[in-house]
């Protein structure tokens, strides 16, 4: 306990372990206290500046130790010329063995990259082989047609891809004999063909067969297309259901068109349905009707079976046709 003055009255010698002033009423004890703890904060905050700076400079001193011990470490291994040109060649050394692991590394990678790219441009020749032969398989249409020139322009897309990819297995080819290796065993388990060369001459007699592509492909095609119409026909009915023999006669106030349905396909045919029309000079039609040329019997591969209809008879009846209208 300590005797000291009121801070509002400034009365003498009050105790600070007093709860109030006997003159004034303050709050001697709380007044006190609080200024007790902000001392106490005050010496603490003193205290822990002085180990902040104490801390600062032993680690300044622990630097200052670690640069020096550093600096003699780099003089007494590279401190004479003699070390410091035994390093020198050393980096060097080490420098031209990193240098030469890249160039390895990246011809490796370039030969990895030459395989799986050939082997990908002799699939894309296959591609193109078979889209040709898909092209000239499906051939219906007259040589000189519209259709045919469009049939030309693809094949000849194909075979500009074709020649492409293989000047690119060709150029691959030559980088290295693993490649080489590798696109000959590619071929021979993809193709039916024993190498590269021999799969490359096969495509080149089969598909290019003129000086430029265009004109190979244009002689391919003309080699498949109908040379005619006429042939185009032929070459139909010898593979579909049609009408022959149709003919024209009257029955009172009808006409009676009559033939023959022939069964051309390879495969047997029921409920085979005959549309007949009549038709103006113009070729317009004027009336329809339809028959049944057979019903559930069907008619066999290479057989006929007769049909007639009757229809109105018309002043304005140039022509009539007779055609197959539906069938099973």
């Amino acid at each position: 306990m300590a005797l000291v003055k009121c801070p509002e009255c400034s009365r003498e010698k009050v105790s600070d372990s007093a709860d109030m002033c006997p003159d004034c009423g303050y709050a001697i004890k709380a007044y006190y206290d609080k200024v007790k703890q902000e001392e106490e904060e005050k010496r603490l905050e003193e205290e822990r500046e002085k180990q902040r700076i104490a801390d600062e400079e032993k680690r300044k001193r622990l630097q200052e130790d670690k640069e020096k011990q550093h600096k003699e470490n780099i003089n007494k291994y590279f401190g004479t010329p003699m070390k410091k040109l035994g390093w020198g060649v050393a980096a060097c050394a080490v420098l031209a063995l990193v240098i030469l692991f890249g160039m390895y590394i990246d011809k490796e990678n370039k030969i990895a990259e030459a395989i799986e790219d050939s082997k990908g441009y002799v699939d894309r020749i296959k591609t193109c082989v078979s889209s040709v032969d898909s092209t000239l398989t499906s051939v219906d249409y007259v040589y000189g047609s519209f259709e045919s020139d469009g049939t030309i322009e693809n094949v000849t897309d194909d075979l500009d891809d074709i020649s492409m990819y293989m000047s690119f297995v060709d150029m691959d080819y030559k980088v290295d004999t693993r490649v080489s290796d590798a696109v000959e065993s590619y071929v021979k388990s993809k193709t039916s063909y024993e190498s590269w060369e021999q799969y490359k001459t096969y495509i080149k007699s089969e598909y290019f067969v003129a000086d430029t592509n265009e004109e190979s492909a244009d002689k391919l095609v003309k080699g498949v297309a109908y040379s005619s119409n006429e042939e185009m026909r032929e070459e139909r009915r010898k593979t579909s259901l049609i009408v022959e023999e149709c003919d024209i006669t009257t029955s009172g106030k009808n006409y009676k068109i009559y033939g023959t349905v022939t069964n051309n396909t390879y495969s047997t045919v029921y409920f085979v349905k005959v549309k007949v029309s009549l038709l103006d000079e113009n070729y317009k039609v004027l009336d329809t009707e339809t028959t049944y040329a057979c019903g559930d019997e069907g008619i066999k591969p290479n057989e006929s079976a007769k049909f007639d209809c009757f229809i109105e008879k018309d002043s304005n009846m140039e022509y009539y046709r007779a055609e197959i209208y539906d069938y099973d």
